[in-house]
């Protein structure tokens, strides 16, 4: 359990699987900012808060896509403050598969966790099921592949030669003040 940290985004009520809460050292909730909850999910948060470490991850997001670079973000910095950490998301959304695959090619230890659980189901109370069986995980490289340095391009050498003026016809007095100009 050492390092393990799930995060449920979008948190509004859903009913949690607590076999799976039970599991992770820290459980964030991620919600937008708002002012107040409901009662009944008030209560099961407050029942939840004894078997496991609740927090509330509140973030201001006005679309989905906001809302994954925020959780971007947060993968780095939980990372960095816990080196081997594992992050879980409980999720049923397939847009966070981007996600998990973009943190795992920069070499964080991400997966989703989304059996058994329903996104857009508000209900009161705790859900009762069982502990999730599958993981959808990516292999986390343990180092990035390099490219090869490539040598710079050299810039084209600048010729040293004053360039040569052909001798221009006499006549006159414009054709004389350029070719004054000209073989300077």
């Amino acid at each position: 359990m050492a390092n393990n940290l799930l995060i449920i985004p979008k948190y509004s009520g859903q009913e949690l699987p607590v076999a799976t809460l039970k599991n992770y050292e820290r459980v964030f909730l991620v919600t937008n900012k708002q002012e107040s909850l409901p009662m009944n999910v008030v209560a099961t948060l407050l029942s939840l808060a004894s078997q496991c470490h609740l927090e509330f991850m509140e973030t201001e997001f006005s679309s989905d896509i906001e809302l994954l670079f925020n959780l971007a973000f947060k993968i780095a910095q939980f990372s960095a403050e816990t080196p081997g950490i594992e992050i879980s998301f409980l999720t049923d959304d397939k847009r966070y598969e981007a996600l998990i695959n973009a943190a795992a090619l920069n070499g964080y230890s991400t997966n989703t966790i989304s059996e058994g659980f329903d996104s857009s189901t508000t209900t009161s109370g705790i859900s009762a099921m069982k502990p999730q069986s599958t993981i959808s995980s990516i292999p986390t490289p343990k180092t990035r592949p390099t490219p090869a340095p490539q040598p710079a391009p050299q810039p084209t050498p600048i010729p040293k030669t004053k360039p040569t003026v052909a001798p221009a016809p006499t006549g006159g007095s414009n054709q004389a003040m350029l070719n004054g100009l000209l073989n300077k």
